[in-house]
């Protein structure tokens, strides 16, 4: 063979072998850039989600946070207006009625207040006073048949709240309960007895 003709196949051998060398390394840089772009795809998607369930967090805040100062500003809107309306009935003259003419002369005749009085004061004495509250009761169902309006109503319910304690009371000096449940008892029948006695001053005809 010719020198010329082996320098030329010679040649054409490192052509080969540079175009190689040259195609593996595109390849491997191509197969590099591949892998980099998944990489950072997924980089992006993972930081996407995220972003995404960060901001979804932050808005259920948000409207919780929302809800609650709508509730809030409704519940004090609405007290404001209760407020406003109490004081202007007050203000307008928007008085509870007096007893009916029936209930007034009815609990007048029957005296249940000092009835009450007289009954506590046997329990204080530690006397049986079953016989007194059982005829108070009587006296409290008579005045139900004659409640007309709010105020005997009102009235009826007071009388027969103390009549309750009485017998609560009675019952337990004679079963020789704890005394400071008695007097528990008939201090609030003490104090309760000086409201209904206001109220009968304020809802009687004078």
């Amino acid at each position: 063979m010719k020198r010329t003709e082996k320098n030329k196949y010679d040649y054409v051998d490192d052509r080969k072998m540079e175009q190689r060398y040259y195609n593996e390394r595109d390849q491997r840089r191509e197969q590099q850039l591949e892998y980099e772009n998944e990489k950072s795809s997924k980089s992006k998607k993972w930081l996407t989600g995220i972003i995404i369930l960060l901001v979804a967090i932050v808005a259920i805040c948000l409207t919780i946070f929302f809800m609650n100062k709508n509730d809030t500003q409704s519940n004090n809107q609405q007290q404001t207006a209760n407020e406003q309306q109490s004081s202007n009935n007050q203000q307008t003259g928007d008085k509870q009625p007096n007893a009916s003419q029936d209930y007034q002369q009815q609990a007048q005749s029957s005296d249940i207040n000092n009835q009450i009085s007289t009954a506590k004061e046997q329990i204080q004495d530690n006397q049986n006073s079953e016989d007194l509250i059982n005829k108070i009761q009587d006296k409290i169902d008579n005045l139900k048949s004659n409640v007309q309006n709010d105020t005997d109503q009102q009235l009826t319910q007071d009388f027969q709240q103390q009549a309750d304690k009485l017998e609560k009371a009675n019952t337990a000096q004679q079963n020789n309960e704890d005394q400071s449940k008695v007097n528990n008892l008939l201090n609030d029948i003490d104090d309760k007895l000086s409201s209904i006695k206001d109220k009968i001053s304020e809802y009687f005809d004078k």
